[in-house]
């Protein structure tokens, strides 16, 4: 896939992944996970989908910015 249309899609599946009910400081966060590892997923021959990344995101943002994202939060 091509860097054009790489970001077009990923720019289409920040808008509608993003999890509801989160922070500014939370968006800013999950938005910068979501935008790297997803460019990185498009980039394989076989790309997991937005759907999973987004989660990944949560549950990685969770592990390393538990003072922003508790273990227990609901997403």
């Amino acid at each position: 896939m091509r860097k054009e249309e790489m970001r077009k899609t990923v720019n289409e599946e920040l808008k509608t992944l993003m999890p509801l009910g989160l922070d500014k400081t939370q968006q800013k966060l999950w938005w910068l996970c979501f935008n790297m590892d997803r460019q990185n997923d498009l980039s394989r021959k076989n790309p997991k989908g937005g759907a999973i990344i987004s989660r990944e995101c949560i549950e990685s943002l969770k592990q390393t910015k538990p003072e922003d994202f508790p273990a227990d939060m609901k997403i």
